[in-house]
């Protein structure tokens, strides 16, 4: 089983590879910023309890619901953790129905989010 380092790693490589497919592929770049957000959450739930390992949606927004952040900016980040789920892993099996300004946009919120779980991890 993994640690919340490598969990961490993985999440940062993750990252780096949708930024590189963002451009070309926002289908692909969303999927993989969805990875990096698992991996993320994974990393900080480590603090927690290392026996589970969140891969749902549902499970995301526990690690958010118990981040040390104010009431209002965790309802944003519960939000960023539903569009993630829905619009960045959801449509990625929808590459067809995907606005490619909007999925992008998405990308950049779920990065944020990533961002903030590596941080209190």
């Amino acid at each position: 089983m993994a640690n919340a380092t490598t969990h961490a790693d993985h999440a940062l490589m993750y990252q780096a590879v949708a930024d590189t497919l963002r451009a070309s592929s926002p289908a692909s770049a969303g999927e993989i910023m969805w990875l990096a957000l698992v991996q993320a959450a994974q990393a900080n739930e480590h603090r927690h309890s290392t026996a589970t390992h969140t891969q749902s949606r549902k499970g995301i927004r526990n690690v958010v619901g118990r981040l040390p952040v104010s009431q209002r900016e965790k309802a944003t980040l519960l939000d960023i953790s539903n569009m993630a789920a829905t619009n960045l892993h959801g449509l990625a099996y929808r590459p067809a129905d995907i606005d490619d300004r909007r999925h992008l946009s998405h990308i950049s919120r779920a990065s944020n989010l990533v961002e903030v779980l590596l941080r209190h991890a």
